[in-house]
């Protein structure tokens, strides 16, 4: 019972008000969440929040980067990929309450004819870039206790889409603090957590079987997704080829910023070197500065699409990082606070940093909440046009349909069946079309 005097001590018995009501299996339940938590972070939370930040954050644009499109000849990384010295981390702790659903954000279902979900589109990508490379790439999907379980169900009802290789761990959970700045129950004995954010997820990763597991397979490379971005490419070779000609610790790829209200964090110099500044931690005036030509002084947009060399990424591991307040509804209820650590802190630890400037249409379309949707399956539907053009020579009428991944990844046969053919008057094209 030490445990439970333990939040006696720290101010928060009412958490125990309905101990003695719970089951036997409730009370070793709350009991063994309790017991994990250090017994400093309750005051470390209460701190945060009773922060008053006055600092004016003071940073420069970022002039020189790198431009993916130089980067579409790309050998060196083919062959890395090839040599299975590349695997992809997709970050899949999220729920996807803001889009009405309680599902993991991951089992969203997007594309615009087939319904298939976000991780489903993923998979299938990885599984048409394997059967392109006669390779197998391995897939690690980091969850959290919110989304595991169901993440695995589903991944093991539709035989993992014949990916050979698809691992999973799980990220942390911290305790999430009401309006009053005290832990709360989510449920009869269950302290309200919430993921602890992206920052952690190469700690996650070496703490679970997989850093052994990667490292002894001879994996050189990690690239580091959004589950929620599905024009993420999770083997992207130009930005693969710009991280090893730059002999980089870690590559991050950048879009431009198309207005200064948009949610989007910046890549900027702070004290001349490059960092990432979160969006709500940036003035609506810094955000919106121009410059001479009426260009956005800040370019440079975080999409949080990283390549890390392994080497790097193990240091990291074990790296202390800031934690990042959220005020946000629970449940569609008052509003709590969150605490996160963000993964771009990390570039604080090395300068061997590459910034990739990549076209918006080619690598960033993030699904936050239902207004996003149509804007999504609008460019899902620009990519797939722009593939049929590139394989037909013909500019496809403007209708609605969708690719098999295959397309996107195309065999010699497939280009030759396909080259100068009109677009069969059909929504789904599969490579038997």
């Amino acid at each position: 019972m030490k445990h439970l005097n333990f939040l006696i001590e720290i101010g928060q018995s009412h958490l125990l008000a309905d101990f003695e009501k719970l089951s036997f299996a409730e009370k070793t339940a709350f009991i063994n969440q309790i017991s994990i938590l250090d017994p400093a972070l309750f005051k470390k939370q209460q701190q945060l929040i009773g922060e008053k930040s006055e600092e004016i954050l003071t940073f420069e644009p970022l002039q020189e980067f790198d431009q993916w499109e130089n980067h579409l000849n790309c050998p060196q990384a083919e062959q890395a990929v090839r040599d299975g010295q590349v695997g992809c981390i997709v970050l899949a702790g999220g729920h996807a309450s803001r889009l009405g659903s309680e599902k993991p954000k991951a089992l969203f279902p997007i594309s615009l004819i087939e319904n298939k979900t976000l991780l489903q589109l993923i998979c299938e990508r990885i599984k048409a870039q394997s059967q392109s490379l006669n390779t197998t790439l391995p897939l690690a999907l980091m969850t959290s206790s919110h989304t595991d379980q169901a993440i695995q169900t589903y991944l093991k009802e539709n035989d993992n889409f014949e990916l050979e290789s698809v691992d999973c761990f799980k990220q942390n959970a911290l305790p999430l603090l009401d309006q009053k700045g005290n832990w709360f129950l989510s449920g009869p004995g269950q302290l309200a957590q919430g993921p602890d954010g992206n920052g952690h997820v190469l700690r996650s990763f070496f703490c679970s079987p997989l850093g052994k597991k990667w490292k002894e397979k001879g994996i050189k490379y990690i690239s580091i997704i959004m589950i929620d971005n599905p024009l993420a490419e999770p083997f992207d070779l130009p930005f693969l080829q710009s991280h090893l000609i730059h002999e980089s610790d870690v590559s991050l790829k950048a879009v431009p910023q198309l207005q200064g209200e948009e949610h989007i964090g910046l890549i900027v110099l702070k004290d001349q070197k490059i960092r990432v500044v979160e969006y709500s931690e940036i003035s609506k005036l810094q955000r919106c500065q121009r410059d001479e030509k009426r260009r956005f002084r800040y370019q440079l947009g975080n999409t949080g699409l990283f390549y890390f060399n392994m080497e790097f990424a193990e240091k990291c591991a074990d790296k202390q990082l800031p934690w990042h307040l959220a005020h946000k509804k629970f449940k569609s209820e008052n509003k709590i606070y969150k605490f996160e650590t963000f993964i771009f802190d990390l570039l604080e630890f090395t300068d061997r940093i590459n910034i990739v400037s990549c076209p918006r249409q080619k690598t960033f379309a993030p699904l936050k909440s239902p207004s996003d949707l149509p804007l999504v399956q609008r460019a899902l539907l620009e990519r797939d046009r722009q593939k049929i053009q590139e394989l037909t020579g013909k500019w496809p009428a403007n209708n609605s349909f969708e690719l098999d991944a295959c397309f996107h990844f195309p065999s010699k046969n497939l280009i030759e069946r396909w080259q100068g053919r009109e677009l069969p008057n059909i929504s789904y094209l599969d490579p038997d079309s």
